[in-house]
């Protein structure tokens, strides 16, 4: 097959990226012939007007299917950049779609929201998540006018989506659930996948955090706990707005920032997964249970389809620092439990989430959509 694989953006910056760059090596290891397309610029002034509707990525897309020959346009992230248009112009060029998701864009403005119940504020503008519980960011009087902006903009994208025959796809049960609710089309799940390394981790006295420091990620609802441990080393990689602050305040904990992780899962016996958005199906997750460890995530969004708790990891209760604390002293005690979870978790993701039993998937639902089934 000859494929068309289209994000907002082509350089490595999250997990859809990393995602469209995996599919790409492993349908070319089938025999496929695939391409990419993108912006290399990313989000940037010009794009707060491209990301509505925009005829410059339209016309690309036409000719990119009239230059390539395709047989179908595979189109995941569309909303920060290049638009939904690009849907537009490979429908209308008679081409086979399939789309997927990422994350909860479509419905909520805020990219699924921020997991809060104890904040209270109300103004007059007020975001209706499909999350109970979620404020998002941007809750003072001054952030109405970028609020309704972002909502016209989430409703255009939906009427964009709505009636077209596009085959839907999410990594997670969610995330499928939630659009086939909101956006009443029918939804396919195929998870994200991982390569499986050949060695398990070394199960060093290291607990291991991996992502942004910011809010949605959790990991200042944590970081207390974690300071007061004595028996492992706390090591964090990534960066974010809250960094400094949390260096500064926790000095127990070896903020390293951003890192390729592999050398650190190598090591490490615990990961862990504080987030307090709506996660979809995280690669952190993934990365970690590849490679063996025990992860101690976050009961919010996809995570718990990627843990079952006390099987393949465990789960605490989002933002709940007593709860989490209680789970890691846990294992802290029982370092023999680390291991068998850990175990589990590395057959689990082998089993259910290699790079080549997601490839065949893919390769399904291409087929399936070209011959209009």
């Amino acid at each position: 097959m000859r494929i068309l694989i289209i994000n907002d953006h082509l350089n490595p910056s999250g997990g859809a990226e990393t995602f469209i760059n995996t599919l790409k090596i492993n349908l070319e290891k089938k025999g496929h012939i695939v391409k990419l397309l993108g912006s290399k610029k990313g989000e940037n002034l010009p794009s707060i007007l491209s990301r509505w509707y925009s005829l410059k990525w339209y016309k690309r897309t036409k000719e990119e299917i009239k230059n390539f020959k395709l047989d179908i346009v595979h189109i995941n992230n569309c909303v920060r950049v290049i638009s939904p248009s690009v849907i537009d112009a490979a429908l209308n060029s008679d081409m086979p779609v399939v789309l997927t998701f990422h994350d909860f864009h479509y419905l909520c403005h805020r990219l699924g929201g921020i997991y809060n119940e104890n904040r209270q504020k109300r103004y007059l503008y007020r975001h209706k998540c499909f999350f109970p519980g979620c404020l998002g960011y941007d809750e003072d009087i001054k952030d109405i006018p970028r609020n309704l902006w972002k909502k016209a903009k989430l409703i255009l994208h939906r009427k964009i989506l709505k009636g077209k025959n596009i085959c839907f796809i999410a990594p997670s049960q969610i995330l499928a659930k939630s659009m086939e609710k909101f956006l009443e089309v029918p939804v396919k799940v195929i998870n994200n996948g991982i390569n499986i390394p050949e060695k398990r981790t070394k199960y060093e006295k290291i607990i291991l955090f991996v992502g942004s420091l910011n809010e949605e990620k959790g990991f200042h609802k944590i970081s207390s706990v974690l300071n007061n441990v004595k028996s492992y080393k706390v090591v964090v990689l990534g960066s974010g707005p809250l960094k400094k602050m949390l260096e500064s305040k926790y000095k127990n904990i070896e903020f390293l920032g951003f890192q390729k992780p592999d050398n650190y899962y190598k090591k490490a016996s615990i990961a862990v997964i504080p987030s307090i958005w709506m996660e979809n199906f995280s690669y952190s997750v993934l990365e970690a249970m590849a490679y063996g460890l025990c992860v101690l995530g976050s009961d919010i969004g996809g995570i718990p389809e990627q843990i079952k708790d006390k099987q393949t990891g465990i789960l605490f209760k989002r933002g709940n620092k007593k709860d989490f604390e209680e789970k890691l002293n846990y294992l802290l005690k029982n370092p023999k439990e680390i291991k068998k979870l850990g175990g589990n978790a590395r057959k689990y993701a082998r089993k259910n989430f290699s790079w080549d039993k997601i490839t065949r998937k893919y390769e399904k639902v291409y087929l399936n959509a070209i011959r209009g089934n």
